[in-house]
């Protein structure tokens, strides 16, 4: 599989270097993980934000810099990461998991994405390209299922990877909670709630989320 991941690595790099507009980013995400083996799950973000930190040391002369299986970006990121690791396998019930992006480039927000790329419609050139470096991903990687937190892009996945809707899966208290979807006719897409959704108390967190975890673990045997 190494083989595999570092060709298709070298072509996000090889067009991270030929499109000029990339450099208005700090960073870019592709490919992430942190345990050696096949990844079980893949978790699909919608991209990569840029932190106040990132603010004051822009801009490198290099950027975008790589956030990848082989380099990672080291500007003060290691709590919020480790914080952010423990949440996913706690989630998946393993370590065993790859992150990749909807859009690769980073940004502080929607609206500077939009500022800097153009509308991310399925016309975007650069959204375009990380379509199909994520479905050659989801090829080599073969995945129990994708893992998208947070409902905010779901129909823009959707309408990217043609996916098609499954179930809705309720909490317990009849308040959704996991948007069932497929990709391919059989890998199940998961939308489910974000770490920081706003709920209240964290007992209702920890509900939900161990009720998330089930649900996973139930449909990805």
């Amino acid at each position: 599989m190494r083989p595999q991941l570092l060709k298709l690595l070298q072509r996000v790099r090889d067009y991270n270097e030929q499109q000029p507009e990339l450099k208005e980013s700090y960073y870019f995400q592709f490919a992430r993980f942190e345990a050696g083996g096949l990844p079980t799950y893949l978790l699909m973000g919608i991209n990569p934000m840029e932190s106040d930190e990132h603010g004051r040391h822009n801009r490198c002369s290099d950027c975008p810099l790589e956030e990848s299986f082989e380099r990672q970006v080291s500007v003060d990121r290691e709590t919020g990461t480790n914080r952010w690791h423990r949440h996913i396998a706690g989630l998946l019930g393993t370590e065993s998991y790859i992150e990749s992006e909807w859009f690769f480039w980073s940004a502080k927000s929607f609206g500077e994405l939009d500022q800097r790329y153009g509308p991310l419609i399925p016309s975007n050139a650069n959204l375009d390209f990380c379509t199909q470096a994520n479905i050659a991903l989801i090829n080599i990687i073969k995945p129990k299922a994708i893992i998208s937190l947070g409902r905010m892009i779901r129909n823009q996945l959707a309408c990217s990877y043609n996916l098609k809707f499954h179930r809705q899966q309720n909490d317990t208290k009849g308040n959704r909670l996991v948007e069932h979807f497929t990709y391919e006719d059989s890998y199940p897409w998961l939308v489910c709630p974000h770490p920081n959704e706003r709920i209240s108390g964290q007992g209702e967190k920890t509900r939900r989320r161990n009720e998330t975890r089930d649900y996973i673990s139930r449909v990805t045997p």
